[in-house]
This record gives C-alpha cells, sequence and structure tokens, in this order.
C-alpha cells in the first residue's frame, strides 16, 4: 500500500509532466480562411486568442500583419498578465485578386515567440458600389438638351465613366426622353428623374423643365413676311404676306385674320385689294391700319389701303410716289406716316414720303442721304425718327440718319459700330434705341448690339446674343426688358435683353422654331407670336405661341403720371401722351413700356401698338380714363371730348 507521500510526488510529476508538454503561450485558431472578397471590400471580422500560460506576465513587442488584412479590435497591448488572454480581430481587405495568404504574428518574451496564425483568403474583381449620375439637379427649357455623366465608383476605391455602358431611363413618361449616351432632352413642363443603372446599382438626377412659351391657336391661312398689328380695341390684325395659294404653291397672300386675346381664335376679316408680302401696317391714330407698298409677286408696289377695325374691310388710298417693299414706316407726333428707302426699280431707294390721313395722299419729304433698305425706324422721344443701316447697293450699312419732321431732312447721326441689315430696333424706357442681330455681307448673321444714345447721338456696343436671331423679332416688355425670338438658323431659344446689366439671357424656347414671323405684345403683357418659316422643313407656319413675361412690374418703379393731365380733345382730335415714371431714388423715365387702355373706348381711344403708342383720339362728346400700367402701378388721368366730328385721321 502507497503512503501519502507516494500520492503526492506523483501529482507533482504529472504537473511538472503536464507543464512541460503546454507552450507558454498559445494562440488560437492558428488558421483563419475568408471567403472571396471583391477588390477594395472589407470582410467580417475574425477573432484570435492569445493565451499566456506562464505564471509570469507576457511582454509583448508587437503584433503585425500581412499586407491585405487588418488587425481590429485589438485588447492585447504591451502586456498579458500571468494566466491571462487577450482577443484581437483579423478584417481581410483584398488589394489584388486571386489567392493572398499572410500571416499574424506575435512577437513577445516568451520562449517560443513568435507566435503565428495563417491567413488565407481570394481577392475577387472589384465591385461596383455606386453610380453618381451629373449634373445632380438641373434646369432646362422644354426643347433643350442636357447631357448627364455616370460616374461608376468601385470597392477598390477606383472610379470609372459608365456613361456609354450604363442603362439610362427618365421617369415619368413625357417630361423628358433620354437616349442610350446619356443625352436628356425636355419635352414639357415638369420634374423628371434621370437613371442610370448598371446591374442592381443604380444612380439619379433630376432635371425641372420649364415651358415659357404655349400654343395659341393657329392661323387660318399660313403665312410669313405678313404684318400683326395691334388694333386699339385689344385685337390683332394679321394682314397679307407669302402662303399657300390655289394651285398649291406659294405666293402673295390677300387674306388678313384677326386675332381675338384670351382665346385661341383667328377669324377671317376682310381681304386687301392687293395680295402683298414685304409692305408696313402702320396704325394710325384714329385705329385705321396703313398698309403700304410691298411685293406683289412680279415686283414692288404702289398701292396702299385702309383697314377699318369698325367694320372689318380695307379700302384703297392713295398711291406712293414710288413703288417700294422692305422700306421702313413710322407714324410722327403730328399724325402723318413717314415711308422711307426701301427697294424699287431694280435698286435700293433714297426717297421717302409722308401719308397724310386727312387727305389719303402721299408726297415727297426729305431725301435719304444713303439710298437703303432693310434698315430700322424708330421715333425717338422728341418726335425725330431714327433710320438705321440696312443695305445698300454695295452691302450692310453702318450709316445712321435722323429725319426731323419739322425740316422735312435727313441728317447723318452716327454710325453703326457693326454694319448691319434687317436688324431689330427697341426704343427703350431709358431713352435709349436697341439695335440687335442683323446681317451683315462679310460675318455673315450677327450677334452683337448696340445702343443709340439721343443725347450724344452715338453708338456703344452692348450685351451681345448667345445665338443669332436675325429675321426674328424684338419686343419691348412692361417691364423694360426686351424679347428677341425667332431664327433664320432654327434657333428656338428666346433670350431677354435687360437694360440695367445691358446683357441677354435666354428665357426659354419657341414650341416651334421660326423665322420671319411676327410678335405683339397685348393688352395683357403677353407677346403673341405668329406664322413665319420653320427651316428645318421649309414649312410655312400657321401656329401662334404666346409668351407670359415672368414678370410685368418695371424694377423699382415707384407711380407714373401722364402728360399733358386732363387734356381737351374734338371729336376726331388727337393727342399723344407721354407716361412719365418716378422711381425709388427720385429719377424719372418717359416710359415706352406702358400699355394703354381707356374707360371708354366710344368717346376716346388710345393706341397700344408698337408702332403708334400713347395717341388719345376723339370718338364722341364725353369723358374717358386713359390709364398708363405696368404691372400693378398705373397712372390715370380724364381726357374730355367735344365738338362736332372732324375727319378722322
Amino acid at each position: 500500500m502507497r503512503g501519502p507521500s507516494i500520492q503526492l510526488s506523483l501529482l507533482a510529476a504529472l504537473s511538472l509532466a503536464t507543464q512541460a508538454s503546454t507552450p507558454p503561450v498559445t494562440v488560437s485558431p492558428a488558421n483563419l480562411n475568408f471567403a472571396k472578397l471583391p477588390v477594395g471590400e472589407t470582410s467580417p471580422p475574425q477573432q484570435v486568442t492569445l493565451t499566456n500560460n506562464q505564471s509570469v506576465t507576457l511582454k509583448l513587442a508587437s503584433i503585425t500583419v500581412s499586407a491585405n488584412y487588418l488587425i481590429t479590435n485589438n485588447t492585447c497591448g504591451t502586456s498579458i498578465a500571468a494566466l491571462a488572454s487577450c482577443t484581437l480581430r483579423v478584417e481581410f481587405m483584398p488589394q489584388h485578386t486571386g489567392t493572398l495568404t499572410g500571416t499574424v504574428t506575435f512577437n513577445d518574451n516568451a520562449s517560443n515567440s513568435p507566435q503565428t496564425v495563417s491567413l488565407k483568403g481570394t481577392g475577387g474583381a472589384a465591385a461596383l458600389l455606386s453610380i453618381a449620375v451629373t449634373p445632380a439637379s438641373s434646369s432646362a427649357w422644354v426643347g433643350d438638351t442636357v447631357q448627364y455623366t455616370a460616374t461608376g465608383t468601385y470597392s477598390n476605391h477606383t472610379t470609372q465613366d459608365l456613361t456609354s455602358t450604363a442603362t439610362w431611363s427618365a421617369t415619368p413618361p413625357g417630361v423628358a426622353s433620354v437616349t442610350t449616351s446619356g443625352l436628356a432632352t425636355a419635352l414639357a413642363a415638369g420634374v423628371a428623374t434621370i437613371t442610370a443603372t448598371d446591374g442592381s446599382i443604380t444612380g439619379t438626377a433630376s432635371l425641372a423643365v420649364a415651358q415659357t412659351f404655349s400654343p395659341i391657336g393657329s392661323l387660318n391661312t399660313a403665312r410669313y413676311y405678313h404684318t400683326a398689328t395691334l388694333l386699339n380695341g385689344g385685337y390683332v390684325l394679321v394682314a397679307a404676306g407669302i402662303g399657300p395659294n390655289a394651285d398649291g404653291g406659294l405666293g402673295e397672300l390677300s387674306s388678313a385674320e384677326v386675332y381675338t386675346p384670351g382665346t385661341t381664335a383667328f377669324t377671317y376679316t376682310g381681304s386687301l385689294n392687293v395680295a402683298r408680302d414685304e409692305h408696313t401696317a402702320t396704325l394710325l391714330n384714329s385705329g385705321a391700319v396703313l398698309i403700304a407698298g410691298g411685293n406683289g409677286g412680279d415686283g414692288e408696289l404702289a398701292s396702299a389701303e385702309l383697314y377699318n377695325p369698325s367694320t372689318g374691310t380695307f379700302s384703297l388710298t392713295g398711291n406712293l410716289n414710288s413703288a417700294r417693299y422692305t422700306h421702313s414706316a413710322a407714324i410722327l407726333p403730328n399724325g402723318m406716316v413717314l415711308i422711307a428707302g426701301g427697294y424699287g426699280g431694280g435698286a435700293p431707294l433714297s426717297s421717302a414720303e409722308l401719308y397724310n390721313p386727312a387727305t389719303g395722299t402721299f408726297s415727297y419729304t426729305g431725301s435719304l442721304n444713303a439710298a437703303r433698305y432693310g434698315a430700322t425706324a424708330t421715333v425717338l422721344p422728341n418726335g425725330t425718327v431714327l433710320i438705321a443701316g440696312g443695305s445698300g447697293s454695295s452691302g450692310a450699312l453702318s450709316s445712321v440718319e435722323i429725319y426731323s419732321p419739322a425740316s422735312g431732312t435727313f441728317a447723318l447721326t452716327g454710325s453703326l459700330n457693326v454694319a448691319r441689315s434687317e436688324a431689330t430696333a427697341t426704343l427703350l424706357n431709358t431713352g435709349s434705341v436697341l439695335i440687335a442681330d442683323g446681317y451683315n455681307y462679310s460675318y455673315g448673321p450677327l450677334t452683337s448690339a448696340e445702343l443709340y444714345n439721343p443725347s450724344t447721338g452715338t453708338f456703344a456696343l452692348t450685351g451681345s446674343l448667345s445665338a443669332s436671331c436675325w429675321l426674328g423679332t424684338a419686343t419691348l416688355l412692361t417691364d423694360g426688358a426686351v424679347l428677341v425670338a425667332g431664327s433664320a438658323f432654327n434657333a428656338a431659344s428666346a433670350e431677354t435683353y435687360s437694360p440695367s446689366s445691358g446683357k441677354f439671357a435666354v428665357t426659354g424656347n419657341l414650341i416651334t422654331p421660326r423665322y420671319l414671323q411676327t410678335a405683339t405684345m397685348l393688352p395683357s403683357g403677353d407677346v403673341l407670336m405668329v406664322g413665319g418659316i420653320n427651316d428645318v422643313n421649309g414649312a410655312v407656319l400657321s401656329t401662334a405661341e404666346l409668351y407670359p413675361p415672368s414678370t410685368l412690374a418695371i424694377p423699382n418703379l415707384v407711380s407714373i403720371t401722364i402728360s399733358p393731365a386732363s387734356p381737351s380733345l374734338t371729336v376726331g382730335g388727337s393727342q399723344q401722351l407721354q407716361a412719365i415714371g418716378t422711381f425709388v431714388n427720385n429719377s424719372t423715365q418717359t416710359l415706352a413700356s406702358v400699355i394703354w387702355t381707356s374707360s371708354n373706348p366710344a368717346v376716346a381711344t388710345v393706341t397700344n401698338d408698337e408702332t403708334n403708342s400713347g395717341v388719345v383720339y376723339g370718338m364722341a362728346n364725353g369723358t374717358a380714363m386713359i390709364s398708363a400700367c405696368t404691372g400693378a402701378v398705373c397712372g390715370t388721368t380724364p381726357v374730355n371730348v367735344s365738338g362736332s366730328a372732324g375727319r378722322r385721321q
């Protein structure tokens, strides 16, 4: 029988044997295997435990890991107490494809240092994580295009252009479309989401689409080279031009139509006695419209006609002394109409004539210093007429002339900086005249613009259009800006000119690109675009569009007074009124952009067309209130009419 001492000896020996077989420091597990992972991504962590089997503290010198692996959540520090353990986690973060091995190494003061854990994982191809579509947020007018780019970001932190390989879509349908290359086209007002897709990954962008022009009915007869005149009742007379004829071709038209504001209705009115195009139409003080000259198909015309809005008929009046077309026309403060230049007899003309509404006849006045056609004619605030540019026998002209009604003569003034023909001319509220676009025979269609200063008689270049609007229109808006629209180069974009900044800015797109259309500001402040030609297919247009300005008010305008105040007229008499605007800084301007109205047109009418504005005309005995408004700011004055009716002019 063994005694207690023998048993103790055996246990001690067994303990020593066990200690001898256990390493001082152990690590578990000895191997870590990671699932296949795309390059650049990070795996879920796996835990490693380091145990100090010694009865003394373990000193750690370092813990290292191979490339493509990462140590996190390390609790080991620089030492481990006797018979204690610590943990850390290892993540797989492949930087390359293929099998990637590695090691976690513990360097310490144990006799079996270093301890290691074998690592193994496989790197796969980089994964697409996200797609960025740029521009992320954009806006466009109907008809505009926006190019989008899709950029993919991958798990290896690289990027790649996916524009040509992604699948593109636009929602909701109808607001915008997008091609396979990411080119979006704005179709209708609204907000569209543009999406680029690659597999299960998508990226989106927002496209806000605005539409400034809206359809407003169609002419009964498509036409171009016609005229449009705002009648005193707010109706618009569209007369003559070139359009479809009976034999299926195109020719000069004798038909005329009237647009009713607030509707989409164009209705035929009486026909002209002579079919014509490239004529002039001038609103007389009486409310009648003078149609003068033009091209009759076989050549220039000398005939002239009067349209009577009350009867809806045209009647011949006296003939021009010189047949002409592409001439200029302007109504003078005395009610007579100046007809200047034009083309006739196979050459540009220098002659000018005056139409007298009282006698219905034309008579010669002083001649231009330079024969010209396609020139502009603008009545300045002092009653003189600015004749600018045009074409002569050798091409576009830079010379400019001033017609004086008092002397009946033309005098040269400062020249344009750029010779131009068929430009637009707009009298601004400042009293300056904006001359824009046109054609130069050396440079072609122009985008430049100039301002004429009546005080100095000189022109200065101002901001340029983004695209030529040659053969388009320019319209003074009620807020004092100028809308320029239409182009012989099928440009749909319309631009506005700001007199305060001297710059043009795109304001929207025409629904149908067109040129040789007419533009008329209605009593509502909207602008009516009618007819013209579409340059894409050469189609003559019957469609009409309406432009609603974003604002009707002139910035910083405080009040409007009408001068002269409380005028008295005889029946058949007329008076030119002026709207004087006062601004917050107490400065004043004679406002060309106001809308004139009469409270009682049966007693007194007031003209509101771009060719004749602010002339009050006595119709019958009584009193009428005449108003001049821009936005909510208005000025009013009573007009007293008395006496017997005379010949209406």
